[in-house]
Order: C-alpha cells, then structure tokens, then sequence
C-alpha cells in the first residue's frame, strides 16, 4: 500500500511540473533552466517522488491510454472501450486491480485538467473585464 501511495504523489507531481506557465513553457522546464542558471537545484527539484518500481509498467500504460482520450468539451475519463482496444493490442488480460490502478491515475489526471480549466477561464475573465 505504501507503493501505492507513493505512485500516486508520483502522478500528482508529474501532473505538477508539466502545468503550462505564462511563458508558455512547463513548471519543470524553468526549474531546470533555474537550475542551469544557478548551477544548484531548484528546492522544488529536490526529493522528487520516484515511482517504485512496481508501477512503471502501469505509468507507461497510462501514458499512452491517456493520449487516445476522447475530447469534445472538456477532458474525459479514458472509456473501457479504449482499455479493451489497448489491452487487445498489446496481447495483455490485466487483472481488475490493474485497471483500478490505471483509473486512479486517470481520477488524477482529471482533477489537474479540471484545475487547469479553471485558471484558464479565471485569466480570460480576468482579461475580458480588464477590457
């Protein structure tokens, strides 16, 4: 379980550093600019979570479930059709606890999106009043 939740944090980090800045650019492409400039790491790069071994092949997973989500008006949740199709492809029968794992990740994945949306419509209110 304490892999578990230290998968999570990993997400939930990762999610973190690749939120777009002002700039245009990732939180984690200025840390490390940050850091080349300084020639120190960023205290934000520092003690990064690591994500244990035992879930790398689900992050991997994840990653490329993630990338054939629908879109429409917003981010969805990836459809069990899509893990089917995935699943299929690669020649895999995951085990239920597998699928809870990849949906975790998604649930995650969700709640930055959803976050994001949220920044993005209080900046263009913020500039449509500014007007």
């Amino acid at each position: 379980l304490a892999e578990f939740e230290q998968a999570k944090l990993f997400v939930e980090q990762e999610f973190a550093l690749s939120e777009r800045q002002a700039d245009g650019r990732t939180l984690r492409e200025n840390l490390e600019n940050v850091e080349r400039q300084l020639k120190r790491k960023p205290k934000e790069l520092e003690d990064l979570v690591e994500l244990p071994e035992a879930f790398q092949e689900y992050w991997q997973w994840f990653l490329r479930l993630s990338n054939h989500r629908p879109s429409g008006m917003g981010i969805s949740a990836i459809p069990y059709s899509e893990y089917v199709a995935f699943f299929q492809l690669i020649g895999v029968n995951p085990d239920p606890y597998e699928i809870e794992i990849l949906e975790v990740f998604d649930s995650i994945a969700l709640k930055h999106y959803a976050k994001q949306q949220e920044k993005e419509q209080a900046k263009a209110k913020q500039k449509s009043t500014k007007r």
